[in-house]
């Protein structure tokens, strides 16, 4: 909903012990409380470049694929690493096919 809404409201029924919490959050306040997660996944691009032993220039592209290459902050955290705006046509399946092409 974040994705496409700057604010939303939320219901969350029998959370815990029959409680049901409603509210509204703000995009910024969601990405504020994300923003530690989100270095993970700058961690994970940085272990695959060394692993590979491959920097960011020598990356013809960059293909980020699933549910989270809708949502904005996920979008802006590849952007800000790679330095590019991320690929985003491919899905799942052609990714998976691909990447076996690529194997063979």
């Amino acid at each position: 909903m974040l994705s496409a809404n700057s604010k939303v409201v939320f219901n969350v029924e029998y959370i815990m012990n029959d409680t049901d919490v409603s509210g509204t959050i703000e995009r910024q306040e969601f990405e504020d409380m994300c923003g530690p997660l989100l270095q993970q996944f700058v961690a994970v691009a940085d272990r695959l470049l060394q692993q590979t032993k491959t920097t960011k220039e020598e990356l013809a592209s960059v293909e980020i694929v699933g549910g989270g290459s809708r949502i904005p902050m996920i979008q802006r955290v590849f952007k800000d690493y790679f330095g590019r705006e991320m690929s985003k046509t491919c899905d799942a399946d052609e990714s998976v096919t691909k990447g076996c092409a690529l194997q063979v």
